[in-house]
């Protein structure tokens, strides 16, 4: 595990990994249909080629699932009420997009219905940082098909010192991710 630095303990390095995937499987069996497997990426903590880490290691997970619109599975209620937010837009934009078909529900379905065929991008990650493990699982849906992270949103975050990292398992810290999401 060559993108740690050096004094973060190969335990510590074994948990993230651990907690990443935990998280990972957590989120996919929450949101329901994911569209691919998750992708997990490791978050460098050593420089090179000019580039400088701002923690010093972890691991990202991330895959695209279904928005929840059609099947009604939703993370939170801050993700339903951004889907109903987005049906409405969609709806405002049909009628202003085709006046003289305001009133054709099925013109309309279909119009809403490609609007909102865009999956959500779901990501779980775990880094330390100067003896501070940071969790922090979240979705990104208002700004497809581009998923640029500063329109992200966090679900669940939280921040351990290293010492209360390393006594909690991996299920109890998602536990309390979990505590904090609902």
């Amino acid at each position: 595990m060559t993108h740690f630095k050096p004094s973060v303990a190969p335990e510590t390095q074994a948990k993230l990994l651990q907690l990443v995937e935990a998280g990972a499987e957590f989120i996919a069996d929450r949101v329901g249909d994911a569209y691919d497997a998750p992708n997990i990426e490791e978050i460098s903590g050593v420089g090179y080629s000019g580039f400088i880490p701002f923690q010093d290691g972890g691991y990202s997970a991330s895959f695209f699932a279904d928005n929840g619109w059609g099947s009604g599975r939703f993370i939170n209620q801050k993700h339903r009420e951004q889907v109903e937010a987005q049906e409405e837009a969609a709806y405002a934009s049909f009628r202003r997009d085709y006046p003289e078909e305001a009133e054709d529900s099925e013109k309309a379905f279909e119009y809403i219905c490609d609007w909102m065929s865009d999956p959500i991008l779901v990501y779980f990650e775990a880094f330390i940082d100067n003896d501070e493990v940071t969790v922090r699982w979240g979705w990104n849906f208002r700004d497809a098909p581009y998923y640029r992270e500063k329109y992200a949103d966090d679900v669940a975050s939280t921040i351990l010192t290293a010492d209360e990292f390393a006594a909690l398992s991996v299920a109890q810290i998602m536990e309390q991710l979990s505590a904090i999401a609902s």
